[in-house]
């Protein structure tokens, strides 16, 4: 007994499935009902992808000037607070960055203070 064609060759072209003797199509079918099951959990799977929520974007940290306007100092103190480790700033070469989560929640400690 032959095997049965390659399920592509029969998606190009179903008119073969008429040449196939009638003793292969069992298996066929057996081939075509995994298939289905796998495309079933496959659907299933980009369906659950598409469920869930999109993720923000990253939130970029505020620039030294940006700190500096916040806080309503000049960008020398920020350096300088930010290198004694008094401001939450992360130094990547010659630049300085503040994380905003970090900086918000400083920003909000210090209004919590003066109140």
């Amino acid at each position: 007994m032959a095997a049965p064609p390659d399920l592509a060759t029969l998606l190009a072209d179903e008119t073969r499935v008429a040449e196939l003797p009638a003793e292969q199509i069992p298996a066929l079918l057996a081939s075509i009902a995994a298939l289905q099951t796998r495309l079933g959990a496959l659907e299933t799977a980009v369906a659950a992808k598409l469920a869930l929520p999109a993720t923000p974007p990253p939130v970029p940290p505020y620039s030294v000037e940006e700190a500096a306007a916040l806080l309503g100092k000049s960008k020398t103190w920020v350096w300088r607070q930010a290198r004694a480790k008094r401001l939450p700033g992360r130094k990547a070469g010659k630049t300085w960055t503040f994380p905003r989560d970090d900086f918000e929640r400083l920003l909000r400690r210090r209004a919590h203070i003066a109140a």
